[in-house]
Order: structure tokens, then sequence, then C-alpha cells
């Protein structure tokens, strides 16, 4: 649904030098995407030629990343810095820079966030022991297909995982080489934003192996892994690199304060809306078009809101099946009879209406901002269409 990416020649004009710049995310996302493989590609040229052993991990990550993904989080960073005024830099020289609106450290920030996120799911998977991802095996069940094909020895789950969890980990090694190209303040936030992801996690797989249940501890695991990481820092980020790049305090709101309020207020509740949209296609999600198995959440005993709302709504005994959520051994038809009670006891009417109440504090917190207009169009669309995705 997010990614609509044309070659880059249709987003070429010529620019006159007085020009101002136009907002081209689509352009913007194609950079990033070029950006993405000729890294794969200078990997390849340097390490490949000398171990073609490497060549089926190189292949699982550049295949993970190129594949799929619908680039939310660099098109949040792409709008941060509009928002911010990175657009009215100086205007290019039509010989020697591209005349396009985004430049090559936004570039580089938007790969480099798109090679860690790559990082977070590939290792999640293999927490979550999900099958598939964006409508491909996991990294760790393709190598678990690859070691029974080619009879490698050991034991086949183990070897797959240790090989996933070591392609995670080059994934977030190219993401932090991409960051030596950025400005101290960009890379100190993306460090903070690694983080609160790594303590978000934490708190997830805590939660779930020990059935704690705290609203409260729910909705840090909510702000930490999926709303200050997903959307409020990259949307920081993109600003920060347009503050950095600033040669006069041009951009609206120039001192930080109103446009901060603005990246805190929208980027949590569209993190948060987002949350919920993805626990609600965990459940009742089409694989077909997600891409992702459902009923992993339920499996792991994930404390959602969904989750919350259900078993608040239950009450004791009232369902016997409810009692293995969390087991990781309920059947495809124990999912269904769930998903049948979540929408008859009100559960999914309840998570609705807390997304669609989060979309109108995103949009009020964007008009109440001094935004560049081109920015508030965007980020408005942006937080309609994470929010009421099918994907």
């Amino acid at each position: 649904m997010f990614r609509s990416t044309p070659p880059l020649q249709e987003h070429l004009r010529p620019v006159a030098v007085r020009d101002r710049p136009q907002a081209d995310v689509d352009g913007y996302l194609d950079a990033v995407e070029r950006r993405l493989r000729s890294l794969f590609g200078e990997q390849r040229v340097r390490w490949q030629h000398r171990y073609p052993q490497l060549g089926v991990g190189f292949d699982a990550v550049e295949s993970f990343v190129l594949n799929g993904g619908k680039r939310l989080r660099p098109r949040f960073a792409y709008w941060g810095w509009v928002g911010a005024g990175g657009l009215r830099r100086p205007a290019p020289n039509p010989i020697d820079a591209p005349p396009v609106a985004w430049s090559t450290p936004l570039v580089e920030l938007g790969a480099a966030i798109e090679l860690f996120h790559a990082f977070a799911l590939i290792h999640d998977d293999v927490m979550d022991g999900s099958a598939t991802r964006r409508h491909q095996p996991t990294v760790h069940h393709r190598f678990a297909a690859l070691h029974g094909e080619a009879g490698w020895r050991g034991e086949s789950r183990r070897t797959a995982e240790g090989f996933a969890i070591l392609l995670g980990d080059l994934a977030f090694a190219w993401s932090s080489h991409l960051l030596v190209a950025l400005p101290a303040p960009v890379a100190a936030l993306f460090d903070e934003m690694r983080i609160e992801l790594h303590m978000g996690q934490y708190l997830d797989l805590f939660c779930a192996a020990t059935g704690d249940e705290d609203p409260a501890t729910a909705a840090d695991v909510v702000r930490f892994k999926t709303a200050a990481y997903s959307v409020q820092r990259p949307l920081q980020l993109g600003a920060a690199l347009a503050a950095c790049g600033a040669t006069a305090p041009t951009a609206p709101g120039s001192d930080g304060e109103p446009l901060d309020r603005c990246w805190t207020a929208y980027g949590l509740a569209v993190g948060e809306a987002f949350q919920h949209r993805d626990d609600l296609l965990g459940v009742f999600g089409d694989t077909a078009v997600t891409g992702k198995p459902v009923g992993d959440d339920l499996q792991a005993g994930k404390n959602t809101l969904l989750l919350q709302r259900t078993l608040a709504a239950a009450g004791a005994g009232s369902l016997e099946v409810l009692g293995g959520i969390g087991s990781g051994e309920l059947r495809p038809q124990d999912i269904e009879v769930i998903g049948t009670f979540m929408r008859d006891c009100g559960a999914v009417d309840a998570v609705e209406r807390r997304i669609a109440r989060l979309v109108c504090e995103a949009v009020a917190a964007v008009e109440a901002a001094p935004l560049e207009p081109e920015a508030a169009d965007g980020l408005c669309s942006l937080a309609r269409a994470a929010a009421w995705r099918a994907q």
C-alpha cells in the first residue's frame, strides 16, 4: 500500500537556480532503494569473491530487504525533514546536483533505518517462531530448508536460528556503517532509537513469558517497540538532519520546540494506531495479503490491547480455549473461535475506536504545528494509511 517507486527518471526535471524543490517522496524512496542495492553490491565485491559461502547469507538478507516492506520508516523520516524546512536549503546547482527533493545524507538515513528495521524483523521472527514474512519464508526457515536439502550436520532448528541471528546482526552492522555519513546529533538520536527498541522487545518477551498483564507495561512496549521506533524517532531524525543542514533559521518553528511537540504527539499516536492495526491483522488478516501467518501473537500470548479487552470481557471460565493463549499449541480452529469471541464480546470494536481516536489526535497535532504545508498533507495521509491498512 505504501510503496510506489517509479523509475527515478520520471522525477527528474530541469530546475532553475531560484526554484524551490517540491516534495518528492517517491523519488526519495527510489533513491533509498538504489542505495540499498549499491551497499549490497559493495559488500559482495568485498567479501563474497573470497568467501563464496557468504553468498547464501547475502542472498537471504538482500532478498528480505529488497523484495518487500512498506518503507514506512523512511517515509516518516522524509516528511520530518520536509516539515522542518529541509526543502528550504539553497537551491541546488542543476549541473552539480540532482534536481530532486532529497539529499545524500537523507538517503543514507533512510537506508540505515531500513537495514535496522530488517535486523529487528529477522530477530523478531526467530523469537516468535514465525514461518513467513513479506510473502516469503523467514530467514531462519529459509536456512532450515537449506539445512535439510543440503544434508548439513547438526540440529536443523538450532543451526538455522544461528544463521538468522548472525544475519540480523549483519544488517544492524550495515546500518551502523551508513550512520558514519550523518551528523553527530542525528547519529546520537539513532542510537537512542536502537536502545528503546531493545528495551521494548525485552519487555514484550518478558511479559509474554511471565504472563504479566499490566496495562501500563503493555503501553510502554507499544511506545518503545513500535510508536517511537516506527514513527516518532524517524520523524525526529529527518527533522534533526534538516536542522544540521540549515544555513539560516528559515524553517518554520525554527526554535525546535513546536515541531518536537508535534513529532512526539503525532508519532506516539500514529505508532500506537499502527501497532493496534498490526494486532488486529495478526488475528483477522489475510495471509495472502499480509505475508505473515495468522495467530502468532495468540500463540505467544502477547499482551496486546486486543487481548486485554478480550480477557476483561470473558470473565472466569467463559471460553475454555482462551486458556490456551500463550501455550504455542493453539490449532487453526482454536484461533478462529477466539477471533469470533473477540468480535462478539466487543473487543475488536473497542480497539477500532481507539485507533480512530488516535488518528484524530495525530491529525490535530499536525494541524497545530508550524509545519511546511506539503509535510502536513503528507503526514495526515500517512497517518490514515498506517492506521487503516490491510497489510
